[in-house]
């Protein structure tokens, strides 16, 4: 992702967290955002392999003063996609890219995220 489209995705999730008079609202957005948060420590999943995709690093200095930022940085909530999944094979790379912005009139008690090791779902 190119600097200036994530500086435009970064302002579009902005706009839609604020009113329109520019003061926060009652919010929680979650998910897979593709990028990791600036304040979150995602050093436990150094980057190895160079040539895979990587994420981005979603800068919160503007979210931080009305809206409080979560990402469960213990487990991984995304893998390289270059291969196979081997759950015995300790070189892929695994990242953290989901999280939540939450505002600080909502209280948070818990976040946990659930390690399913990337395994597939039986339905």
């Amino acid at each position: 992702m190119t600097q200036e489209r994530a500086g435009l995705n970064r302002r579009r999730l902005f706009l839609m967290l604020w009113n329109k008079s520019m003061k926060p609202v009652t919010a929680a957005a979650g998910g897979d955002f593709n990028q990791s948060f600036s304040s979150a420590d995602v050093s436990k999943f150094e980057i190895g392999n160079i040539g895979l995709w990587t994420p981005g690093r979603l800068d919160v200095t503007g979210f931080q003063r009305d809206f409080n930022l979560y990402m469960d940085v213990s487990t991984p909530t995304c893998r390289s996609l270059d291969r196979a999944y081997d759950k015995n094979d300790s070189s892929f790379q695994y990242y953290v890219i989901d999280g939540f912005i939450v505002s600080k009139n909502i209280e948070v008690v818990s976040q946990k995220t659930i390690g399913l090791i990337f395994e597939k779902l039986r339905s």
